[in-house]
């Protein structure tokens, strides 16, 4: 049976003999609307018939239709009403009982029941949708677990920062860990958790606060402080970042200031690091500050320290350089002002000295002197014009050599040479001439030009050849001789240089300075240039024990101090050398050592009680021993 709602036609398919054909409901008469009438609600007159087409008998209908199923033998099944391609007409099949069978139909009531309350499932697992759709059982494993209360739990240090998106967890996320009071911090704390480390809650009860713009620095503890917060008043403001320093324009650079103190006057607005210090005259380094020592460690000498002076773009080329170089014991040294020519990256190196001031105050030059007037030129001088300025010039006024000797003054043995325009010299004799031959040279002097006054003049012999010396008979007769054995002669293109007093020494050729040339202790320690005496500038055999300072003490040997003065020491307690004994191949050597002597053949072998040692070490005696530690023999041989 099928309801067409279209044309309100209820038609009927029967099988068996059933009844077949089609009900049109529109001229059914009786109470009731449109198509939800009932059986009671049909006015039923006639009697009950077997059905025909030309009557409105619905009750006879339904008789007819009674009789026709009840004809068919079997009852219709479902598919056999519902056959193919019928429709239920938009009808509803009501009171279905309760499906108990997989293939059962269920009424809406139990599907919504049933959906509400989820339906069976085990405990622990969920519905995950899988292939075709299909929703399958599954139970939740791995770093996350969800109980049958839907709470769910996830374990301990499972969510790492990869798994965590930038800028997703706030501030109200984070608990208190373990805070208490107000101003902790979370710090690593590396001695937590049995040395393993971990966070802990650190007293910052004070915060990171301090005076404006100061630096903050560990204390001994380690934790944050600044120069104002510590126990020590006279480094308060002593470091400083100051953001408004060095202001040009609308803008400022900044400026770094250590050492400062509270009352300090303003530090000016040109420098970008201002480094101060406050030392009184009372102090023990009697007013002279250092706030800033630079120091190269290497402790080998020639290693230097210094500053880098660059005016280009770019730390690499630095061309200008101050630097201290290492000289000796105690770091001893020099000062150098290096200057770099070359016009690329490369920094001075101390091969690139313009000058230097050296240890002992001298200063030596490594390029030309350059006065008010220009470089000068050959033969001139640097002296002082009318005005005071330095110039070069001939030593004179108006080009006029003016500082003449004009006078001198014999007294024993000091000799007071006038100069003028200037300072009278003395120069003592001493050294040269006893009173007597000085006053033999003196009466010579008179009797060659007779002239009893020995002011004012210095008598020489008449002739002379180019390079001959003067030189005395010891009588107070003076001649001109040719420079043999002893001062090299003097010529246009070798001559003396300097003047011979401290400090300009004159140059003396080798190998002719004899035992002739030097008296008996009348070369002193002031006369001879530290170092200036080599073995090249002495004659061979001509220096003996006479020419050589004595020393006070027996026994005493020439060495070296630690400064590397030659000096007397004595032999006891001293080591002669820090360097090893070397003894050449070929060569035998003996130390005494009372009877039995150590002897060391050139050939490598020692022999101890015997000169002919036939091995490596040959005792004449016997050896006693407290233990041999021994190498394994060898066939036929012992260890021993």
């Amino acid at each position: 049976m099928v309801f067409t709602a279209a044309d309100n036609n209820l038609t009927f398919t029967g099988t068996g003999g059933g009844f077949n054909g089609v009900i049109n409901l529109d001229d059914l008469d009786g109470g009731g609307t449109g198509t939800n009438q009932t059986a009671a609600q049909v006015p039923v007159t006639l009697a009950a018939t077997n059905y025909t087409a030309a009557t409105q008998d619905v009750e006879a209908h339904l008789a007819g239709i009674n009789t026709a199923l009840a004809s068919a033998g079997t009852a219709q099944n479902l598919s056999q009403v519902l056959a193919t391609g019928t429709s239920a007409r938009n009808l509803q099949i009501a009171d279905l009982a309760e499906p108990t069978l997989d293939q059962d139909a269920a009424t809406k009531a139990y599907v919504d029941a049933t959906v509400a309350s989820g339906g069976t499932l085990t405990d622990g697992s969920i519905l995950i949708g899988g292939t075709g759709d299909a929703a399958q059982q599954l139970v939740i494993s791995g770093d996350a677990t969800m109980d049958n209360a839907g709470v769910l739990t996830i374990e301990d240090e499972v969510i790492e920062s990869a798994n965590i998106l930038d800028g997703t967890i706030d501030l109200a996320d984070l608990g208190d860990m373990g805070a208490t009071a107000n101003g902790e911090i979370l710090q690593w704390d590396i001695t937590a958790n049995a040395g393993a480390g971990g966070w802990t809650i650190a007293d910052n009860s004070g915060g990171h606060t301090g005076t404006a713009k100061s630096i903050f620095f560990a204390d001994e503890n380690g934790a944050p402080i600044t120069a104002d917060d510590n126990d020590n008043p006279n480094d308060d403001v002593g470091l400083i970042w100051d953001t408004d320093a060095r202001p040009f324009g609308p803008n400022s650079y900044g400026a770094l200031y250590v050492g400062r103190q509270a009352d300090s006057p303003p530090a000016g607005n040109f420098a970008k690091v201002v480094l101060s210090e406050r030392i009184f005259n009372s102090h023990p380094q009697a007013g002279l500050a250092f706030p800033l020592q630079i120091q190269n460690e290497s402790g080998q000498v020639g290693s230097s320290t210094g500053i880098l002076f660059a005016v280009d773009i770019g730390g690499s080329h630095g061309k200008g350089s101050l630097v201290y170089e290492r000289q000796g014991p105690w770091g001893v040294g020099d000062f150098h002002f290096l200057q770099n020519q070359i016009g690329d990256n490369t920094i001075p190196t101390i091969a690139d000295k313009a000058f230097t001031i050296q240890n002992d105050g001298d200063i030596q030059l490594y390029g030309n002197v350059i006065a008010q007037n220009g470089p000068g030129a050959v033969g001139q001088v640097l002296t002082t014009d009318a005005s005071g300025q330095t110039v070069w010039g001939t030593g004179g006024g108006s080009g006029t050599d003016e500082q003449n000797i004009e006078g001198s003054v014999l007294t024993d043995q000091l000799l007071t040479i006038g100069i003028e325009n200037g300072t009278g010299q003395d120069v003592d004799l001493s050294s040269f001439a006893t009173e007597v031959e000085l006053a033999a040279a003196v009466a010579a002097s008179a009797a060659l030009d007779g002239d009893i006054d020995h002011q004012n003049e210095i008598e020489l012999p008449t002739g002379g050849a180019s390079g001959n010396v003067l030189s005395t008979d010891g009588a107070g007769v003076y001649s001109w001789i040719a420079a043999t054995g002893g001062l090299s002669a003097v010529n246009a293109s070798t001559s003396f240089t300097g003047d011979g007093t401290t400090g300009s020494p004159l140059d003396i050729a080798n190998d002719v300075i004899g035992t002739d040339e030097l008296a008996i202790n009348a070369v002193f320690e002031e006369n001879i240039v530290d170092g200036a005496v080599t073995t090249d500038k002495i004659g061979q055999n001509v220096v003996t024990p006479d020419n050589i300072q004595e020393s006070a003490n027996t026994n005493d040997v020439l060495t070296t101090d630690s400064s590397g003065d030659v000096v007397w020491a004595a032999v006891s307690g001293t080591n002669l050398s820090t360097a090893d004994l070397i003894q050449t191949s070929g060569q035998n050597r003996t130390y005494d050592l009372n009877g039995s002597n150590l002897f060391f053949d050139g050939t490598g072998l020692i022999g101890i009680g015997t000169t002919t040692p036939s091995n490596k070490l040959h005792v004449a005696g016997e050896i006693r021993a407290e233990g041999i530690n021994s190498a394994g023999g060898t066939v036929e041989f012992s260890s021993l």
